[in-house]
C-alpha cells in the first residue's frame, strides 16, 4: 500500500512558484478561479512510498549502489491567496473590493513530474468598497461597526437541511465514460450538497481509456479521457464542489506494464470544507 511520509515545510522561492504556477494551469484547463496571487501563506511537502504486505518497503538502487526508500511520488500542500479578474457586487448592485479567495490544493507530483490536484478547498472573503466604509461611523477602535462579508452573510441564507448523496462509482469498470455520464447526470438532478464517492482510483498509465473512441467527442471528453483521476473527471463535470481525496490503497502494476493504481474516498461539497482528514493505519 502507499504510505504517507512527514509533512516537512518548504521555504524554497524557486519551488513555491512552481507549485503554484502548476495549480494555476490546472484552473485553467477547468476554466475555473481565474485571477492574481495577491499572497502566498505556507508550501509543505509529504512524500509518498510503498509498503509490502510483509512490512517490507520498496527500495531502488541508486547510482553509488546504495539501497534507499523508493519514492514514487510526492504530495505538495499549497495555501495561497487568489484576486479574481470579476467584480463583485451586494444584492443592492454596491461593488465588493477586492474579492479574495484563500485556496488550500494538493497537487500530486508523480514519479513521472505531472500533477494532479487531490485536494482543493477555499473561502471566499469580501471586502466591502470604501464608499461602502464611508458609509458606516466608526466607534471606539474604528472597526466595532465595519461589516464583514463572507459567502454566507452575503447571501444572508438562513439555516437549512444538508443533502448528502453517497455512491460507489466501480472504480474505472467498463464502461466507464458512459457510466460517468449517467452519474453526472443522477448528481445534477438530486443537487446534493455533500457528495461521498467511493472507489475512486488514480490510473498512472490510463490503461482505462485504451480503445476508447477519441474522435468526434467534445473537447471536455478528450480532457476527461487524458486524466488519470477519477475526481478530476467529476470535477470537472461538477464546477463548484470544492473536494478532498483519500488514498485507502495502491497496487503497484510494475511488471505488468503499468507503475502504480490507488484507490480511496472523494468528498465534494459545496460549503466550505475547512478541513478534512482520515482515518489511516498501517495495513
Amino acid at each position: 500500500m502507499g504510505l504517507l511520509g512527514d509533512i516537512v515545510s518548504v521555504n524554497d522561492h524557486q519551488l513555491i512558484t512552481e507549485i503554484t504556477q502548476a495549480a494555476l494551469d490546472i484552473f485553467k484547463t477547468l476554466d475555473q478561479f481565474p485571477g492574481e496571487v495577491v499572497a502566498h501563506h505556507t508550501l509543505s511537502k509529504q512524500e509518498i512510498f510503498y509498503k509490502y504486505p510483509d512490512g517490507r518497503v520498496l527500495q531502488a538502487k541508486k547510482q553509488s549502489g546504495n539501497l534507499e526508500t523508493f519514492i514514487f511520488a510526492t504530495n505538495y500542500l499549497l495555501d495561497f491567496e487568489l484576486q479574481p479578474i470579476s467584480t463583485l457586487f451586494t444584492g443592492r448592485g454596491d461593488p465588493i473590493l477586492p474579492s479574495r479567495q484563500r485556496h488550500k490544493v494538493t497537487l500530486h507530483k508523480d514519479y513521472d513530474g505531472r500533477y494532479t490536484i487531490t485536494r482543493h478547498t477555499w473561502l471566499d472573503v469580501y471586502d466591502p468598497s470604501p464608499d461602502i466604509l464611508n458609509n458606516y461611523s466608526h466607534e471606539g477602535d474604528g472597526t466595532s461597526n465595519l461589516p464583514v462579508i463572507t459567502t454566507q452573510t452575503q447571501e444572508n441564507k438562513k439555516p437549512k437541511d444538508i443533502k448528502v448523496v453517497c455512491y460507489n462509482i466501480w472504480n474505472y469498470n467498463r464502461p466507464w465514460l458512459a457510466r460517468l455520464d449517467l452519474l453526472i447526470e443522477e448528481i445534477q438532478a438530486e443537487s446534493p450538497d455533500i457528495l461521498a464517492l467511493q472507489e475512486v482510483r488514480y490510473d498512472f498509465f490510463r490503461k482505462w481509456s485504451k480503445g476508447q473512441q477519441e474522435e468526434g467527442i467534445s473537447e471536455q471528453e478528450q480532457m476527461v479521457l487524458k486524466s488519470r483521476f477519477q475526481a478530476d473527471q467529476f470535477q470537472r463535470k461538477l464546477p463548484g464542489y470544492q473536494f478532498a481525496y483519500e488514498i485507502a490503497m495502491t497496487d503497484l502494476e510494475v511488471f505488468q506494464g503499468g507503475f502504480h493504481v490507488d484507490e480511496g474516498v472523494a468528498l465534494f461539497s459545496r460549503p466550505p470544507l475547512l478541513s478534512a482528514s482520515a482515518l489511516r493505519s498501517d495495513w
